[in-house]
Formats: structure tokens, C-alpha cells, sequence
């Protein structure tokens, strides 16, 4: 287990550094070929606003990935290894093709939110695109179970449940910091689900994302300095719903488990999710439309303010992670061990200071 527990921080700390590294490069990048977020229409930053969170996530998360499936490829090198390191080592050459399946979904989602970002695309196109990036999931045998006993069907429920992910996901970034956090902590509580069950594969591959996570925050809340853009939503939703799905939730005992606990770990972007298309469609109009009416719009409404709006998403996402991992059984010292990174990211950048209205 110690071998696990040190391996588990150097990938944390190499997806960090990782992600810090390309966070002033693609700021450049962005500012050179114009990838920029101009205030205009219903936009209210002051200042045109680099894009580019998602490249600096997706750095954090394929470099360490890529780098443990190479190791694992070579026989004399992880040989080497300690023994209680293995179980992750096997689990890497075990879901090779998931790993290939998740960072091609992630590179087509990338281009798509990129295309997006740059010049708005039709609803039709990214529903396409989306589609695709679930069928290479599917394709490398990752896929929705839920009790349904006929594999057509869970095709066709996985690929929604993914589509709806990623675009729940984008639907929470409306505010700097806003899905930055909600997905650090979501992350965070399937890292904890992952540790719990002994998926170290699974854990390694959330460790990154959370790692990731935590550099972008700080530059894109309070004060910032990069945005998310669709490219990063879309990335933050597909790598979320892929390791939801990974995980296992049903004992044999409980089949609810299989319905609640993905809902809870991502309570935020659900909520949000409902709400949004349910009061669009109520009014006559696609829940794609671009609008004010999200959850963290009637929040800041309520309280007089963004921020707090802000921060009461990471709370409510904070609820749905300890609420999943309290049914579960998993111990309260082992969750707040594995949320004490985001927890200090968040608590350093509320006292940065207060983000734009």
C-alpha cells in the first residue's frame, strides 16, 4: 500500500506540474492567434479573455496517462517496480484501450469545443460530435450496465448518459470558477470512490484530473487570467462521465446504488441539467439556447451576488460527493484525506480576493 500511496503522489504531482507548465505558453497561444472570449451580447468580463483552460486540463491528464501505459508496455521496466505497485500497473495494461478510448474522446471533443469557441456551431454538429467521442467509450468496452439486459440498449443509454454529461458540464461554466471547482470536487469524490474499491487505475486517472483541476482554478478564479471555454467544458464533462462509469457502485444488494450514487457524485451539473432544459422547454424554447436562467444565475439572484453563488455550487457539489461516499460506507477520514488538495486550492483563492460581478 505504500508503494501505491507514493506512486499515487508522483502522478499527482507530475500531472500538476504538467498542467503549470502550459498554462503561460497557451496564454500566449491564445493572445497571438486571437483564441479569445470577447465581452459582447450577454457577456459581462470587461477585458477580451484568453481561452485555453481545457488544453492545460487535458496536458495534466494525458502526459501522466500515456507515460504509465508505456511503462506498463515494457516488461523490464515495471518489473522493477515494488510488488504492491503492480495492481495499478496491471490495471493500466489491463484498460489500455480505455485509456485510448478516454484521450481520443477527449482530443475530439477538444477540436469540436475549439470549432465552438472560434465561430458557434449548430446544435446538430456538437450533438454529432459528442455522439462519436461515446462510441469510442462504447467501442473500447466501457459502457452503462444499470440492470438493462440488452447490450443495444446499453449502447444507446451510454452514449446518452455521456452526451448529457458533457453538456450538463457546460452548462455549469457561466461564472470563473464555477465548474472549475464543481469538477475538482466531483473529481475528488471518485477519486475517494476509486481508492475505497481498490480501482487504482481508476484513482490515477481521477488523481490527474483533480491535479489539473487545482492549477486551472487559481488562474481562472477570482481574478482571470484564462478561461474554460467549450473546449474545457466539454473535456471536464467527457473525462467525468468516463470515469463515473468506470466505477462500481452495485454490491449485489442495493440495486439503487447504480442510480444514486453517479447522480450524487455529480449533483451540480444534474440539478442544473433538469432545471435548465425543463424551464427552457416549459417557455417554448431548445435548452441549447443561451440564456440567464442557471442555476448559478437564480442563485446570485437570491443572495445579491456571483461569488457567493459561486461558492454555494462548490458547496452543494461538496454535498453531493460526502452524501455519495457516506452511503457507501467509505470512511469520513479517508474522503477528507483525498479533498484536503481542493480544499486548500479553494480556500486559497477565496482569499485572493472577489471575482468580477
Amino acid at each position: 500500500m505504500n508503494g501505491l500511496l507514493v506512486t499515487g503522489g508522483v502522478v499527482f504531482i507530475a500531472a500538476m506540474i504538467a498542467s503549470a507548465a502550459s498554462v503561460a505558453p497557451i496564454i500566449r497561444f491564445a493572445r497571438r492567434t486571437g483564441y479569445l472570449d470577447i465581452p459582447e451580447g450577454r457577456k459581462d468580463h470587461p477585458h477580451p479573455m484568453p481561452y485555453g483552460g481545457g488544453f492545460v486540463i487535458l496536458v495534466g491528464v494525458a502526459i501522466p496517462m500515456l507515460v504509465g501505459l508505456g511503462i506498463a508496455s515494457l516488461p523490464a521496466l515495471f518489473e522493477r517496480l515494488p510488488a504492491d505497485v503492480l495492481p495499478l500497473i496491471d490495471g493500466v495494461r489491463r484498460r489500455g484501450a480505455q485509456v485510448a478510448a478516454v484521450v481520443a474522446g477527449a482530443l475530439l471533443l477538444m477540436v469540436l469545443g475549439y470549432i465552438d469557441d472560434r465561430r458557434k456551431l449548430p446544435v446538430w454538429p456538437r450533438l454529432l460530435a459528442q455522439g462519436l467521442a461515446a462510441a469510442i467509450l462504447v467501442a473500447s468496452g466501457l459502457h452503462v450496465t444499470a440492470w438493462i439486459p440488452w447490450p443495444w440498449l446499453q449502447t444507446v443509454v451510454t452514449m446518452g448518459f455521456v452526451i448529457l454529461v458533457v453538456n450538463a458540464h457546460n452548462f455549469v461554466d457561466n461564472a470563473n470558477g464555477a465548474l472549475g471547482g464543481v469538477a475538482a470536487i466531483e473529481a475528488s469524490g471518485i477519486l475517494v470512490f476509486a481508492i475505497a474499491q481498490g480501482q487504482w487505475f481508476v484513482a490515477a486517472l481521477a488523481a490527474c484530473l483533480v491535479a489539473a483541476l487545482i492549477v486551472f482554478l487559481p488562474a481562472n478564479y477570482p481574478k482571470p487570467r484564462l478561461f474554460m471555454g467549450d473546449a474545457g467544458s466539454f473535456l471536464v464533462g467527457f473525462l467525468l462521465a468516463g470515469l463515473v462509469m468506470m466505477l462500481r457502485y452495485d454490491d449485489g444488494s442495493a440495486p439503487w446504488r447504480t442510480f444514486l450514487l453517479p447522480s450524487l457524485l455529480l449533483l451540480v451539473p444534474v440539478i442544473d441539467g433538469v432545471l435548465v432544459t425543463v424551464a427552457r422547454i416549459a417557455r417554448g424554447v431548445s435548452p441549447f439556447t443561451a440564456g440567464h436562467d442557471h442555476l448559478l444565475h437564480r442563485m446570485a439572484a437570491a443572495v445579491g451576488s456571483r461569488d457567493k453563488a459561486v461558492h454555494g455550487l462548490w458547496t452543494l457539489a461538496w454535498i453531493g460527493v460526502l452524501a455519495a461516499n457516506a452511503l457507501s460506507g467509505i470512511p469520513r477520514s479517508a474522503a477528507d484525506l483525498a479533498f484536503l488538495p481542493v480544499l486548500m486550492t479553494i480556500l486559497w483563492v477565496r482569499r485572493r480576493g472577489v471575482a468580477p460581478a
